[in-house]
């Protein structure tokens, strides 16, 4: 098991996924467009998240844009 920190809170991953199989995970895999990811507070372009792999102790912020007025 891989543990991380998954926007301030602690999170479990059964087996090592990329930042892409995470988003599928947590449910959020549709909306990607929408979103950045910070892993260990370095931003990773979306180019990369199927190829990132997350390792144990990473520090993932998963941040969605949204319009406001």
């Amino acid at each position: 098991m891989i543990e991380v920190n998954l926007n301030g809170k602690p999170y479990t991953l059964e087996s090592q996924v990329s930042l892409e199989g995470l988003l599928v995970q947590v449910g959020l895999s549709e909306r990607k467009n929408s979103l950045a990811i910070a892993l260990n507070r370095n931003i990773v372009s979306r180019e990369h998240w199927q190829k990132q792999l997350i390792e144990n102790r990473d520090s993932i912020d998963i941040i969605e844009a949204t319009q406001g007025g």
